[in-house]
């Protein structure tokens, strides 16, 4: 599940706030999940890194990161199990 933010050099200042062009008024209360091999060597983890930077300067209030060693460009069982904890967190039980 590794990522990086788009366009995020397109990133300015409106008004008191940071904005990515993308960005919908009430996107920042979404909660996020990001979760990223350390070896992956398709989407750096710099890249990563900067893209979490970049959302909590966009006012994203609720983003749980994770970094998982030896894990490269895929989904181990680690990061699939805090997947699974972090949606029975959010989502109503069944």
């Amino acid at each position: 599940m590794s990522g990086w933010l788009p366009l995020s050099y397109k990133i300015k200042k409106v008004g008191t706030h940071v904005r990515h062009p993308l960005q919908t008024d009430h996107a920042h209360h979404m909660p996020v999940f990001w979760g990223h091999g350390e070896l992956d060597d398709v989407v750096h983890l710099r890249w990563a890194e900067e893209s979490i930077a970049h959302l909590t300067d966009l006012g994203f209030e609720n983003i749980e990161y994770n970094v998982y060693p030896y894990l490269k460009h895929d989904m181990g069982k680690e990061e699939k199990q805090d997947l699974e904890d972090w949606l029975a967190k959010l989502l109503p039980p069944t």
